[in-house]
């Protein structure tokens, strides 16, 4: 088992997730060059198995490496067994969990996102894993292989290999010889398309590194080289005779292998400044849209808070008012109490003096009434009188 990290980690996500999934893949031979058919076209191989998800959301993490604002954006590679290894499922979650503890140390799961790709087409298990690369809460650069990781992958790795007898990448058993990349073009360059395709692989992996270089290597092929411009060179192939002018920068006489590639640097770089500053001029309109939004949205606030202020100021005054008209309602109702309460005191106070003075008389000594005689009371002049029947007549004296 060994543990790989791919030099990718800039552009968006699909291309390394449609990498993970796709059903069809070029095919290469033993050192990765292109193998073309009939047509002239890379050859196409099926993925028997299909790519199967371990882990992941395939959305999820192609659209967290979209809205990455870094420059890299992610981080790739790949756990790959040998076909002797033959890891069981159980085993293959192990080395997952034990990789993302080691890559994600002190981070919870909320922090980060990871996605894993099973392949098994080769003939043997490789657990491919993408993750976005920046720490989700924060929005900062999360890189996982940092300078001197190797040393922590590479103890993973043995400990892992050692533990369960896997096949150690380091036995020198294991070690193959050297391989030359092919010179043989006849089925590789039968036009001038593959002619250029097969010229960039060898610049791309330094066997060419100026135009000398480039003629030498063909003319080793086999193939003629009739014509040289200063601009372009003449390539014939003696089987067919058929002649291909090349014409461009890198047939130039004055070419180099280090202006290719910082021109091909530069034009990645620029295509990567034209997707970021797209990404940004995204960022900024959906800013202005959120900020615009909410704006409104304070605006309809204010305006509900004011009418709800205007209505609570309005029940306050009209509490007000109801609370004054209760007090002058209560202030009218203990003024009538009071004057119902004074005229019955006055009116009682004659009434209740009378009933007395009565009552005084009558059970006073000498005051004591026979029969026939009676009292009379002149309410007028608020007097008694008691009266006697003398002699079919009545005489009344005042009571003092």
């Amino acid at each position: 088992m060994l543990i790989k990290f791919f030099r990718s980690g800039q552009g968006n996500g699909s291309a390394p997730i449609n990498y993970l999934i796709a059903s069809h893949v070029k095919e290469y031979d033993g050192n990765r060059h292109l193998i073309f058919g009939a047509d002239n076209k890379p050859k196409m191989k099926v993925r028997d198995p299909l790519p199967d998800i371990v882990r992941g959301n395939i959305d999820v993490t192609r659209s967290l490496i979209d809205q990455c604002r870094h420059k890299w954006r992610y981080r790739s590679g790949v756990i790959s067994f040998a076909a002797s290894d033959m890891p069981t499922y159980d085993q293959q979650i192990e080395v997952i969990n034990e990789f993302e503890q080691l890559a994600f140390a002190g981070l919870h799961a909320d922090q980060y996102n990871i996605l894993w790709v099973r392949h098994q087409h080769e003939g043997r298990v490789e657990l491919h894993f993408l993750t976005p690369r920046c720490e989700l809460t924060t929005g900062k650069s999360l890189n996982i292989a940092p300078p001197g990781y190797r040393k922590t992958c590479d103890t993973l790795r043995d400990l892992k290999n050692l533990q369960y007898g896997w096949a150690d990448p380091c036995d020198s058993s294991r070690m193959q010889s050297a391989i030359a990349p092919k010179r043989e073009m006849v089925e590789r360059a039968r036009s001038r398309d593959q002619l250029q395709i097969w010229i960039e692989e060898l610049i791309s992996i330094g066997e060419i590194s100026d135009r000398k270089e480039m003629v030498a290597i063909l003319k080793k092929t086999g193939f003629l080289i009739p014509r040289q411009g200063k601009q372009y060179i003449t390539v014939q192939d003696p089987e067919t005779d058929t002649r291909w002018r090349m014409r461009g920068a890198i047939y130039d006489e004055n070419w180099t292998r280090q202006s290719f590639v910082e021109q091909k640097d530069h034009g990645s770089n620029a295509r990567d400044r034209e997707i970021q500053q797209h990404q940004i001029d995204s960022v900024v309109l959906a800013t202005e849209q959120f900020v615009n939004d909410t704006i409104s949205k304070l605006k309809d606030a204010k305006l509900t808070i004011s009418d709800d202020i205007r209505q609570i100021r309005e029940f306050s005054k009209r509490a007000r008012n109801a609370e004054r008209d209760v007090a002058t309602i209560e202030r009218k109702a203990y003024q009538e109490r009071s004057k119902r309460l004074f005229y019955m005191i006055l009116l009682c106070i004659p009434t209740w003096a009378m009933v007395t003075l009565l009552a005084v008389m009558l059970w006073s000594p000498g005051t004591i009434l026979q029969p026939g005689n009676y009292i009379m009371i002149d309410m007028q002049n608020h007097t008694f009188q008691k009266c006697e029947s003398v002699d079919g007549g009545s005489l009344c004296t005042n009571l003092e």
